[in-house]
């Protein structure tokens, strides 16, 4: 994350509620209710091992930033986490929330990798080692027969293409 995106997000401060799970909730105020967002969220992070890096829900709505181009990155997130912080940051927004609070198994696997790469990032590592363990624990649940194979395959066929985008992406930032 640049700078510029650490400054707009610093002053954040959405906490709504606390629930004691794996990694601890706070829920932010979005169009699902509290409850449900924490609910979604806690159901991914139980599919996952036992961490106790916190879990933040934020509305990119409601984040003051300085540009659209800002609001057009916090729109494109599942989550995220500030540089420094062992915090993640998922966003009530992101696009497997909802499908996955109204019951949508596939989104409920998927945003439980989106939450084991923000893992990744909050033990400070970078693209290639987040994107590694999202498709990592996917292919578990593939293998263990949670989601459907054909679709789980097509999904990790997309991950793979973002994450060697992204990785590029990061490794020009580093070079600057």
């Amino acid at each position: 994350m640049t700078r510029q995106m650490r400054n707009f997000f610093t002053p954040l401060a959405l906490v709504v509620m606390t629930f004691a799970f794996s990694a601890p909730v706070l829920a932010a105020k979005s169009k699902l209710s509290d409850e449900d967002v924490v609910r979604v969220v806690q159901q991914a992070a139980s599919l996952l091992p036992p961490t106790d890096v916190p879990v933040t829900i934020f509305d990119p709505m409601e984040v003051k930033v300085s540009s659209a181009a800002q609001r057009k990155f916090l729109l494109s997130i599942g989550g995220l986490v500030i540089p420094g912080e062992r915090k993640v940051r998922m966003s009530t927004r992101g696009e497997n929330i909802a499908p996955a609070a109204n019951g949508d198994t596939f989104a409920l696997y998927v945003l439980a990798s989106e939450l084991a790469h923000e893992y990744v990032h909050a033990d400070q590592h970078g693209e290639q080692a987040a994107y590694d363990r999202q498709m990592e624990v996917f292919q578990a649940f593939i293998d263990a027969g949670k989601v459907d194979k054909v679709a789980g395959e097509k999904y990790l066929t997309k991950l793979r293409q973002i994450a060697k985008s992204e990785v590029l992406r990061e490794e020009a930032r580093n070079q600057k």
